[in-house]
Parts: C-alpha cells; structure tokens; sequence
C-alpha cells in the first residue's frame, strides 16, 4: 500500500514537472481544448433540449374526442369511455367535462369566451385520447369519429410530427459535431503528450536501463493528459454554470411558448458539469495512453 502511494506521489510530481516544462504548448492545448469543450458544451445543451422538446411534444400528442351533445348523463358517458378504450390502438382516455373544455377555451382563447360560463356553456363533453403507437394516431382518429356519440375527433398530429422530425434531425447534427469535437480534442492532447516524451527520452532510456516497468512510465503521462484534458474543460464548465441560470431568468423557463420548457438550472448544471470534466478527462486519458503505447511498443 505504501509502495504505492509512493508510486502516486511520484507520478503527480513528474507530471506537474512535465506540464511545467512545456507551459506553453500545455497552455496552447488547454486553451485549444477549451474552445473545443465551449462548443462541445454548446452542442450539448442543444441535444439535451431538444430531447426535452421531443418528449414534450410526443406526450401532446392526443385525439381530441368531441361528444355528441345527447351524451351528457354519467352512464352514457361511461358507456363512450368504454367503447373509446375499446377501440383500437387507444391506450388511454381522459374525459373532459363541457366545464373543463369551456375553461381549455378561455386560456387558449382569451376571456372573452368567460362570459359562456354556467348554463350558457355551449360546448360538449369530450376525451382527451392517447394513442399506443404515436405514427397511428390518424388511423386511430378515424376509427374513434366513427363511433356512434362522437362528433368529431380532431389532432395536430401533422404538425407536432413534423416538428419532432426536425427536432430529431437537429439532436443528430449536433451529436455529429460532438463526434468530431472529441476527436479534435484527442488528437490535441495526443500531439502534447507525444511531445512531451520525446523532449524525455533521454530520461526514458535511464529509467528503462535501471528495470522501471512500463507502467511505471506510463503513469505520469496518462495523468498529465488527464490533467490538461481536465484544465480544458474547468472554464467551460464554470461559463455554463453561471451564464446557463441567467439565460433561464430571461426566457422565464421557457422557448417563447409554454411547450418548449427549458431544463431547470440545477439538474442542467449538474448534467453540463459532469459531462464536460468527464469528457475532459477522458479525451486527455485515452490521448496520452495511446502515445504513451505507442511509443513504448516503438522503442522496444
């Protein structure tokens, strides 16, 4: 055990040496590396919206059963409910009262429509109606408007599905640009690390020479492209952090309307902030680990 905290000490002390020797080219792929986790972050917060957005969307997505107006006791309206669930591809069915529409009405409408309210309400009872399979609502919409007590069963299944459509293709261009961030953000620190040992190889050959195991030189290394890769990401992380909650308090939670809700500010800093350090780390580990095995199997 103590052996190998030495080991650890050791490591971290020659990889703070190595990125002391190389401060510039360090500060040069930290500041690369940072570009990258801005944008990277960016595309981030962009993807997770939009799967926000989707789900929002897709759970809007429902039939509106209007009722003939003779179906107003609570038997005939028992007996809709179950001739609706009935049917198929219906997997859910919310009844909604002709109060309930009227008070739908005022707030999608206006107070205007305030004045109906009591016995001059002249809507219908109705259901709200989920279908089981979201690309089968039009099928499921005409089989419920040709059910005896129903007047009409509308949706805007057309438009909200086009516009999950290209909020899909939105959520796979920016993971596309995530792709190509992270490996930019490889082949950075990838190119430090690499130069890093050259400039030892001298000190490589001695340590070699004394018996020092593969490990045992590889271990510096892996921590300072974890270190660098870390050092790129921690302003990234801190400039989402604090701009994200103030971006929240001007849109007031939201994309102009009420559908497209933002993600609240902590679970989307603790998403921002762990995603960023992790993917940091990560990059600087796997860059430095295959510089560091490449040139240990080159100089064997």
């Amino acid at each position: 055990m103590r052996t190998r905290l030495n080991l650890l000490k050791y490591s971290i002390k020659n990889a703070l040496i190595g990125m002391a020797r190389h401060w510039t080219l360090v500060l040069s792929c930290a500041a690369t590396v940072f570009m990258t986790m801005l944008l990277l972050g960016l595309f981030l917060m962009t993807v997770l919206h939009v799967n926000r957005f989707s789900d929002s969307a897709m759970d809007d997505l429902r039939i509106h059963v209007i009722l003939e107006e003779q179906v107003e006791d609570p038997q005939a309206i028992a007996q809709m409910e179950a001739d609706i669930l009935n049917t198929q591809g219906v997997k859910q069915a919310v009844f909604s009262g002709k109060d309930q529409e009227l008070e739908l009405m005022i707030q999608e409408k206006g107070e205007a429509f305030a004045a109906y309210r009591g016995e001059q309400n002249p809507l219908s009872n109705a259901f709200f109606v989920y279908p089981e399979k979201e690309k089968e609502i039009d099928a499921v919409a005409k089989r419920l408007k040709s059910l005896d007590g129903v007047a009409d069963a509308v949706y805007g299944g057309q438009s909200v599905g086009e516009m999950v459509k290209v909020l899909t293709m939105v959520k796979w261009v920016s993971f596309g640009f995530e792709l190509l961030l992270f490996l930019l953000s490889l082949y950075l620190i990838y190119n430090t690390i690499r130069s890093a040992i050259y400039s030892r190889q001298s000190e490589i050959s001695i340590m070699r020479t004394v018996g020092a195991s593969s490990s045992f030189i590889r271990i510096p290394f892996l921590l300072e492209g974890t270190l660098i890769g870390l050092l790129g990401a921690l302003l990234p992380c801190l400039f989402y952090i604090f701009t994200y909650p103030v971006l929240y308090q001007a849109m007031h939670g939201m994309f102009f309307v009420p559908l497209f809700k933002m993600i609240p500010v902590n679970q989307m800093n603790a998403w921002i902030g762990w995603s960023l350090l992790s993917t940091g780390a990560m990059a600087g580990l796997c860059a430095s680990l295959l510089a560091v095995s490449r040139y240990i199997r080159s100089s064997r």
